[in-house]
């Protein structure tokens, strides 16, 4: 009895067996599929080139970055600039070479860590985005003191400057900067109802890097639920002004034109991996999205 209750009569394994194996393969399946794929490194053996010129920080690690306007010596205005999501160092304020000069100033944008050309940091904070501004500076003598301009996603590295590093900023200008819905100095009321004003897979991929930032790699690879509208590329503005002219790029070509120069850069990751990194700052501070407005400035209390 108790042999005929092991098998299903006909030599074919215990049934108990088969949901065992299923299960056991369906578990790595989904381990692997939660796993990022490990970086390569520019210049590292099977990595792209390096062909910018790096910093070196104080951990080892490199920044790549772009300098352009005057020369530090006869620089009014030494100025980094920190980059947003699907951007790079070659994405600084289009100012032209004839305004930076007539205002002198210098400025360097740089790849965040894992962008670009720049070595990803396994261990990246809000604390390591201000750390790396410092040392670029330090690495390219820009003073005691310089200005910070940071764009959307980028200005994480703003918020954290003024949070550890505050000594060493003259001034702080955040473009569309990324806030957290979850600031005790926001009104709650108002918090939610903008955050509920956001695409659905918009609110679902803050969540999962908010409650489980080990999921957000397979998340923001899979394909059959709602994800984020920043990785799809499916994103609409709500300001109408703006999304009749974001479809006007994308009908003329114009936005191609614009982008064209950048996937020729090389790129230390993919493009999933780099919203999972980018998105530790969401798991870190909490739920984010883009304040209303065009910029804000902040001034340090120090110095």
């Amino acid at each position: 009895m108790a042999a005929a209750a092991a098998s299903t009569g006909n030599g074919s394994p215990p049934v108990g067996l088969l949901v065992l194996m299923v299960l056991a393969l369906a578990a790595g399946w989904f381990a692997n599929a939660v796993r990022p794929p490990p970086p390569t490194p520019c210049g590292a053996p099977g990595g792209p080139p390096v062909t910018a010129p790096r910093a070196r920080m104080r951990d080892g690690r490199f920044l790549a970055y772009a300098e352009s306007g005057v020369g530090q010596d006869g620089a009014r205005f030494k100025v980094v600039y920190s980059h947003g999501f699907s951007g790079s160092r070659m994405d600084s304020p289009r100012a032209s070479q004839a305004l930076l000069e007539e205002l002198g100033v210098y400025m360097v944008a740089f790849d965040r860590a894992g962008y670009g050309e720049s070595d990803p940091d396994p261990r990246r904070s809000l604390e390591s985005a201000a750390q790396d501004i410092q040392d670029l500076a330090d690495a390219l003598d820009l003073g005691d003191k310089f200005h910070l301009i940071c764009s959307s996603l980028g200005c994480h590295a703003g918020w954290a400057s003024v949070k550890y590093i505050p000594h060493r900023l003259a001034g702080v200008a955040m473009m569309a900067p990324v806030i957290n819905y979850r600031w005790s100095g926001l009104p709650r009321g108002l918090a939610r109802q903008l955050y509920r004003r956001q695409p659905l897979g918009d609110q679902w991929s803050l969540r999962v890097a908010y409650y489980a930032p080990w999921l957000l790699h397979w998340w923001m690879s899979q394909t059959w639920l709602p994800t984020s509208t920043v990785v799809s590329g499916s994103g609409s503005f709500p300001n109408a002004l703006d999304e009749k002219n974001r479809l006007m790029a994308l009908s003329t070509g114009m936005f191609q034109k614009v982008r064209r120069p950048f996937p020729q850069l090389p790129h230390c990751q993919s493009r999933t991996t780099l919203m999972q990194r980018s998105c530790a700052l969401l798991c870190a501070e909490g739920t984010g999205g883009h304040a209303a407005g065009g910029a804000g400035v902040l001034l340090p209390r120090h110095g």
